[in-house]
């Protein structure tokens, strides 16, 4: 933390309000009028605000970018949005050989692949959430988990959390420390205190080939092929999107299957290429929200909208190399159409008798 920030800090009489009255989520289907609504910048901040909790007897609930559906940061109590925490600091640890990173609660996956690309060497996280407008604590938190085929879910790839208790006191877990408390700890949903810091295991910058192919659901959709996938690709996302054939006739639509395979062959686009991409996505997901706003007045409209839309901004087969953070947050604009979300999981040595 730079010294103006620290000595504006203890110039301060209370942590930082805003004004704010209420608070609401991304997808706007969770709202609150907490008591009090914080934004801490600092460690002091934080334990400032347990300790005000409990001489007030209050309950504290934590908040981010505001990304999960449920009602997991509702309170009437004390809301604590993070966002301000956002120091970032790069170490290689000796005892496990192998670089590290330490965030604030508050970090953008944004900002930390930026900050891990400019790095020397260039790092990264080979997990990660599509979206990069998520924080560090929010998705480890939550549980996130990307779209990994193998290795580990992204809270696995924490190695310690430095969170402030109920005591008002700063405790760390790690596996080194206890691995009981640190599994608990990994996927904690604010249970255990205020996540300040956390720290990942990174690895040096690579490529992934990513693949998107357009097969028909009769042609896919069948053990072998979804577990052939599974089996021989880094991640895989497979998505269904309704009336996207001529004729509407739903036994000839197709499947989006998206691949990403580690590779140590050279990237085939630039990243001025990546980033006139990402220019585009956000434009077009942004045009797309007042598309969906005509779906609702006219729901009718869905079959030949849907159409035109997986045509025009979905369906184009391709197959390129690029760095991991572009393969993994390989869509931008998401944030330009606040959605719900309903997911499930299949385990790969059932998926003969899940798709029968």
């Amino acid at each position: 933390m730079s010294i103006i920030k620290d000595t504006f800090v203890k110039l301060k009489n209370d942590v930082e309000h805003f004004g704010e009255k209420e608070w609401h989520n991304w997808g706007q289907n969770q709202k609150c009028a907490p008591d009090e609504i914080f934004r801490p910048v600092n460690l002091h901040d934080l334990k400032k605000i347990v300790k005000k909790a409990k001489e007030n007897n209050k309950k504290i609930r934590c908040a981010a970018a505001g990304h999960t559906w449920s009602s997991l940061s509702v309170t009437n109590g004390y809301l604590v949005i993070v966002t301000d925490l956002n120091d970032i600091e790069i170490q290689y640890n000796e005892r496990l050989k192998t670089w590290t990173v330490t965030t604030e609660a508050g970090v953008y996956l944004k900002d930390l692949d930026e900050k891990l690309r400019k790095h020397n060497p260039p790092l990264t996280l080979d997990a990660a959430t599509v979206l990069n407008t998520v924080t560090t604590s929010g998705i480890v938190a939550t549980g996130s988990h990307g779209a990994r085929c193998s290795n580990s879910t992204i809270p696995e790839k924490v190695i310690s959390f430095q969170i402030v208790t109920a005591d008002g006191e700063l405790r760390e877990f790690s596996d080194e420390i206890d691995p009981i408390e640190m599994n608990a700890a990994r996927i904690s949903f604010g249970l255990l205190g205020i996540i300040y810091k956390l720290t990942f295991k990174v690895e040096p910058m690579f490529n992934f080939i990513m693949k998107d192919t357009f097969p028909a659901i009769s042609d896919y959709w069948k053990p072998a092929n979804l577990k052939n996938d599974v089996s021989n690709s880094d991640s895989i996302e497979v998505f269904y999107w309704p009336f996207n054939t001529p004729g509407l006739e739903g036994k000839n639509d197709k499947l989006w299957v998206k691949t990403c395979k580690r590779t140590d062959l050279n990237a085939t686009e630039s990243q001025e290429e990546v980033q006139l991409v990402s220019a585009f996505q956000n434009f077009e997901l942004e045009f797309g929200d007042h598309i969906y706003e005509h779906l609702i007045k006219f729901p009718e409209s869905t079959p030949y909208i849907t159409h035109l839309l997986f045509k025009t901004g979905v369906e184009h087969e391709s197959e390129k190399i690029i760095p991991a953070p572009d393969a993994i947050h390989y869509q931008k604009g998401i944030d330009h159409i606040p959605c719900m979300d309903l997911e499930f999981a299949i385990k790969i040595n059932h998926v003969s008798r899940s798709l029968k």
